[in-house]
């Protein structure tokens, strides 16, 4: 019964709706006919207000009315296209009521004020409209009577002539009608004008070198068709296909019929100022990070014009082996990006066209034989010279999957609005919600309470919400930053998957300055996050197995390898899992190799510390306080340039059970002095306990990126805040950079291992990896036999050892300050000899004999 009478009650509102816009929609249509006596009135009343424009009052009535009847509300909200046809409207009755003045007071000469210009068209409107029409005569259209822009134009020009003046009043006309334009049409004056401009600039290159080719082409002979046809076989020619897209074919010599030239005009304004290149092509902007045009380049112009015409010199000359050079060396570039399952053609275009572009330059560097050498370098932190002639080149996002359409669950939101409203209203909670944000994972409802209701009562409903809506779980950001609303986050019954090409794509992160700029993923709105490494400027990575931590810390890698060259940024990773990290071995990024024995994982974070320090004593030798100063002053010796160096720890909880003392002192140090000499942690770990993230180690990463966990306590040791135990997992993440006071909920980039080994491959085909022998960790591992010779401070460890009631690494390093290989060596020792117990993880060794004991046996032997 209930059901009854709520689905009649919904279908009187429907019909509501309905009624009125049919009854807008027919009285705008009759004022629009202007037909007996109702059409007539409407028809004057309209025209008093904007005169001869009076049928624009019409046509929004009749807008209006098919807006009610199908969005079943009536219009609210404003927006830019909305306040440009009002403007332009009013510049219309303006330049009407401007030009009936001239019309009527311009050739009297007599003195014109806003009063005069105010009475002369109000007494020709009411004239016009409110006189009483004599019988028999057919009354005059409305377009073709004297009443200018109505009083609308009137009061206008009345006003803008008592401030500017008769040309500042037509100056001001003229204002109204361009930003009017600017605001319909959503487009910039500049950006046109530099449209044109860099349009009109092309178009004289063309035809200079057009002109050119075509003054040469005259002054040479043409060459036997036998000798073109076989020189022109399988090289790479420039042509324009149907949709006049620059693209490479293979030719094969072939006889086929001479196609007719395409005008260079029209081609030229074929191109769209608003057409986006592809992803993973080339854009052809002449600016600083991209390559030149084709079309600006003499060299492609020319290899173009010869190719087409068969006539160049280039082609006469007999070099077969420059052209086998060049069959052989096509395959080789594209041999990284054919290591992936490129799913769609078009990806192999692209590379195809990247690889395409270096070609010239490569033949000009090869024929004039000038090749540059590596210069040596010598100390610790200086960067590596490669020994390849051709630069590093960074790879491209054809090596990337493209997004897939995903399901998308119902757009329509109303329901679960008025279903939290009706949620809220039974609790006794009044409450509006002003919006609803669809992001990937989860719908965020920006709810605003009424006045005297307090935030902690809606939070309390938490699980009354879940209920009402269905959901599993919610979570509740009270309130939103920026915002008098609270924001209540439901999970969506479909998730939209978030890759990583669709983040890099973004202008976020093409423009991105940083060679340590981070595409994390998006926001709830769908908005790209993208970080900035420097400037967290260490990163603690934490979340249950399963969460999407080693998706993250795959990402990370990748978004600086698509950033960074060697000699910009290098890796230093440590993975006690062995599994995870392993793929990176061999790209030319690596300081040293993947390191997985957590003991040699301690000693390389000591040697961190240690190139740590190294680069600090150079700032302070060269007067600079840190690394941008220091590479800023060898601008003329790029090979004593430092690069950046991030150092990742994939399992932390691993090593603090190993050597957790040496290690958080480590890390410790590095946290606190290492920003500026340019080195940045990124500490990953899935067990967020408080033994693991410690104190000290917390206080010295501010940015911090929890996954899902188990309990809200781990949420509280990686953020200091509840919340991330209300994560629903698979790249569902909570980012808290530094300098924010809440974390960003963000969907993480999904990375897959086809793609990770992609990008390696091509790093690994650019440059050969090559290891710094200072920072590689060896751990000297020759066992300690029972009688073979002691290290002459065996006598003084065991003294401190047995005093102290504990062994340790650090202990004896501290003591004895000696380094870590020597003091380890010593703990084994006393192992073999039965002073110490073995080693048991996270426990301390356990000391098996007193002094008395060890002076007894030593006397004994």
């Amino acid at each position: 019964m209930a059901k009854r009478k709520r689905k009649k009650k919904s279908i009187g509102v429907n019909l509501k709706y309905e009624v009125y816009g049919i009854l807008l929609i027919t009285i705008s249509v009759i004022a629009l006919s202007g037909e007996a006596t109702v059409g007539r009135s409407l028809s004057k009343l309209f025209g008093l207000a904007l005169g001869k424009f009076y049928f624009v009052l019409a046509l929004v009535g009749i807008y209006i009315g098919l807006s009610v009847m199908v969005k079943r509300a009536w219009p609210s909200g404003w927006s830019n296209l909305k306040s440009g046809l009002v403007l332009f409207v009013l510049a219309l009755t303006l330049m009407s009521a401007i030009a009936e003045i001239d019309l009527k007071l311009g050739p009297t000469g007599g003195e014109i004020t806003a009063g005069v210009i105010l009475s002369q068209l109000g007494s020709d409107i009411r004239g016009e409209l409110l006189s009483t029409s004599t019988s028999g005569i057919e009354e005059t259209p409305m377009m073709f009577k004297a009443i200018s822009g109505g009083y609308a134009g009137a009061i206008q020009y009345s006003i803008l002539y008592m401030l500017f003046g008769s040309i500042g009043s037509k100056f001001v006309m003229v204002v109204m009608f361009a930003i009017s334009i600017m605001l319909i049409t959503g487009r910039s004056y500049v950006d046109l004008i530099k449209t044109l401009n860099t349009k009109g600039g092309r178009l004289f290159k063309l035809l200079r070198h057009k002109f050119a080719g075509s003054m040469r082409s005259n002054m040479k002979p043409a060459p036997s068709s036998s000798s073109a046809a076989a020189q022109s076989a399988n090289v790479p020619v420039m042509v324009l296909d149907d949709d006049e897209e620059m693209d490479f074919e293979y030719e094969e010599a072939q006889p086929r019929p001479e196609k007719k030239k395409k005008s260079l005009f029209f081609s030229w304004l074929n191109e769209s100022p608003d057409k986006k290149p592809k992803a993973g092509e080339p854009e052809w902007e002449e600016h600083e990070g991209h390559p030149i045009s084709p079309l600006e380049n003499p060299e492609w112009v020319e290899q173009e014009r010869s190719t087409n015409r068969l006539d160049d010199d280039h082609w006469h000359e007999p070099n077969p082996p420059e052209v086998e050079h060049h069959q052989a060396d096509w395959p080789e570039a594209l041999s990284p990006a054919a290591a992936t399952d490129v799913e769609d053609y078009a990806d192999i275009e692209d590379t195809v066209l990247d690889m395409g572009a270096e070609t010239p330059n490569e033949e000009l560097d090869s024929s004039s034989g000038l090749v540059e050498k590596p210069v040596p370098t010598a100390g610790a932190g200086q960067k590596p010279s490669h020994s390849t002639e051709k630069p590093y080149q960074l790879p491209s996002l054809a090596l990337l999957s493209r997004p897939q359409a995903g399901k998308s669950g119902p757009s329509d939101t109303s329901d679960s609005k008025r279903k939290l409203e009706a949620t809220l209203e039974s609790f006794g909670v009044r409450a509006n919600v002003l919006d609803v944000v669809r992001g990937p994972a989860v719908t965020r409802y920006e709810v605003q309470p009424a006045s005297g209701v307090k935030v902690s009562r809606i939070v309390g409903l938490t699980d009354d919400i879940a209920l009402a809506l269905a959901a599993k779980d919610i979570r509740m950001e009270a309130p939103i930053p920026g915002k008098s609303a609270i924001g209540i986050e439901v999970p969506n019954t479909e998730v939209s998957v978030v890759t990583m090409r669709e983040v890099m794509e973004t202008t976020a992160f093409q423009h991105a300055p940083s060679k340590l700029s981070i595409a994390f993923g998006r926001d709830i709105s769908g908005q790209p996050i993208v970080g900035n490494l420097a400037r967290m400027p260490h990163l603690l990575v934490a979340g249950a197995t399963g969460s999407g931590k080693s998706v993250c810390i795959n990402g990370i890698i990748t978004s600086i390898l698509y950033k960074a060259t060697p000699e910009e940024v290098r890796f230093l990773m440590i993975d006690p899992k062995m599994v995870e990290l392993n793929v990176y071995n061999g790209i030319p990024h690596l300081l040293a190799p993947v390191v997985t024995d957590p003991r040699r994982a301690s000693l390389a974070l000591k040697k961190i510390v240690v190139e740590m320090e190294k680069r600090y004593e150079l700032f302070s030798k060269s007067g600079t306080r840190n690394i941008e100063g220091y590479n800023t002053l060898m601008v003329e010796n790029p090979a004593a340039a430092l690069p950046l160096i991030v150092v990742i720890v994939d399992e932390l909880a691993d090593l603090m059970m190993v050597a957790a003392n040496d290690v958080e002192d480590a890390i410790t140090r590095l946290a606190q002095m290492a920003r500026a000499a340019g080195i940045h942690l990124i500490i990953a770990t899935q067990r967020p306990s408080v033994d693991v993230i410690t104190g000290v180690i917390k206080a010295n990463i501010p940015s911090r990126i929890a996954f899902g966990v188990s309990s809200q306590i781990d949420s509280r040791t990686i953020l200091d805040m509840a919340g991330a135990e209300k994560l629903l997992g698979r790249g569902d993440m909570l980012f808290l950079p530094v300098g924010m006071s809440k974390p960003i909920r963000v969907q993480g980039a999904f990375l897959s291992d086809q793609e990770v080994e992609a990008v390696v491959n091509y790093a690994r085909g650019q440059a050969e990896a090559e290891y710094k022998e200072d920072l590689v960790p060896e751990v000297e591992e020759s066992a300690v036999d029972g009688n073979g010779d002691l290290d002459e401070l065996y006598d003084q460890a065991v003294q401190i050892v047995l005093e102290a009631k504990q062994a340790s690494v650090s202990l004896l390093q501290r003591r004895m300050r000696i380094g870590y290989t020597r003091a380890a060596r010593l703990i084994d020792q006393m192992e073999a000899r039965s002073i110490v117990g073995p080693y048991e993880g996270s426990k301390p060794r356990e000391v098996l004999l007193s002094m008395d004991q060890y002076q007894a046996s030593k006397i004994t032997s």
